[in-house]
């Protein structure tokens, strides 16, 4: 059965406008900043070097890892979430061949979304110097295919194929897709976090092998490279760069066997059951309908308008006490607080903390936070009503859409 849901999942997968939309926008975003000669080149290197593309597409995987953990995250929780889960594994198949069927469809399309990069880049760099939008055309090289494909194929598919077990194994061992979210927001967090705690560590043979995206690595294996090499060398897979790419790579592989071999559907199926009430403690007044008081109907724009704050301080409360927006608020803090704890060293010079640093360089920082926020709740609290099946009451009452989104 390993093929057919491998199939079957690349045919959802792939009807779904949601894998287009990721894939436009990573390709967009790279596409316009290599055409408008945007990038993290120098002066002297080329806006399409290997350096330059191996930079972009390293620090724009570490935070497509939100969409890894949104595409490898739901393939098992769809069963439950569209309450196919009973019917679905009444069939003949195996846990380890639903499991891989579901995580190699959903990888494939991972790889396929996060390629939209690659072309950017490409197409980027052939138009770039044809419509003369960059400064300087001078500042773009003659396509090479090889510069392109040898970054995705070192870092982003490993990248990718970390993340994707991460992420894919916490579903099949929790069956919360909730934590799938808030763990990808997480992660980013805390990989932002270490980057400020390793930064003064004098061993940098460990801080180049604890990266699980491999950008120190690869800053530290071409720190020293002249303009020429970077505009002719690719990254090489040797010493600290080799060692990192197996261990991370290993480590993704390693979580997702382990799943692998423990996940069932007997456990995965299994229900929670509260306890259960005593007969002598169940209530046994009956009543009828014509017991039932009646309720006055009254549908005005005032009562509109006092439900719509009301609605906003609901859902204000839920959102301050959810353990997943404390969490990211303490790692707010906490990079707020361990960034100025090691200040602005400037050439291993420590730097007051001058006005300009605190306002921009710290305000875009903690800013990040804040649009993790606003992206995670909006889509939360948009799909509550549809995810606790209250959608079938709110949906039957006369309310104005205004009243609700607002």
């Amino acid at each position: 059965m390993f093929k057919e849901i491998f199939l079957f999942e690349l045919k959802y997968r792939f009807k779904r406008p949601a894998t287009y939309l990721y894939f436009g926008l990573l390709f967009l975003f790279m596409f316009l900043n290599i055409i408008y000669g945007s990038g993290p080149a120098s002066e002297k290197a080329n806006l399409n070097s290997p350096y330059a593309i191996s930079q972009m597409l390293i620090i724009i995987s570490i935070f497509a890892s939100l969409i890894s953990s949104a595409i490898m995250g739901v393939p098992i929780y769809r069963e439950v979430e569209f309450g196919t889960k009973d019917y679905f594994f009444s069939f003949p198949i195996t846990e380890k061949g639903y499991l891989m069927g579901r995580f190699l469809g959903s990888f494939v399309t991972l790889l396929f979304v996060c390629f939209g990069m690659v072309l950017g880049i490409l197409l980027g760099g052939i138009l770039g110097p044809l419509l003369g939008l960059a400064e300087n055309a001078s500042r773009f090289a003659p396509v090479n295919l090889w510069h392109h494909i040898q970054p995705y194929l070192l870092f982003v598919v490993p990248n990718m194929l970390f993340t994707g077990c991460l992420f894919f194994s916490l579903v099949a061992l929790t069956r919360k897709v909730f934590i799938i979210y808030s763990g990808g927001i997480l992660l980013l967090i805390a990989y932002l976090l270490s980057t400020v705690l390793t930064r003064d560590l004098e061993n940098k043979n460990l801080v180049d092998l604890i990266d699980p995206f491999g950008l120190t690595t690869f800053n530290n294996a071409t720190k020293y490279w002249t303009p020429f090499e970077q505009n002719t060398l690719t990254a090489p897979l040797v010493g600290n760069l080799l060692y990192n790419r197996l261990i991370w790579t290993g480590l993704g592989l390693v979580v997702f066997l382990g799943v692998l071999y423990r996940f069932s559907f007997q456990r995965f199926l299994s229900v929670k059951l509260g306890k259960k009430q005593k007969d002598e403690e169940r209530p046994t007044t009956r009543l009828s309908l014509a017991d039932l008081p009646v309720a006055d109907k009254i549908y005005s724009s005032s009562i509109f308008l006092r439900q719509m704050f009301s609605q906003a301080w609901l859902e204000f409360g839920q959102i301050i006490r959810d353990p997943y927006f404390i969490a990211i608020m303490v790692g707010a803090l906490f990079f707020l607080f361990t960034d100025g704890w090691f200040g602005f060293p400037q050439f291993g010079t420590p730097s007051l903390p001058l006005t300009y640093y605190m306002i921009e360089v710290k305000d875009f920082n903690y800013g990040l936070f804040v649009y993790i926020i606003l992206i995670f709740y909006t889509g939360e609290v948009v799909h509550r009503d549809k995810s606790v099946k209250y959608n079938l009451i709110s949906d039957s009452l006369p309310v104005p859409n205004w009243m609700v989104y607002g």
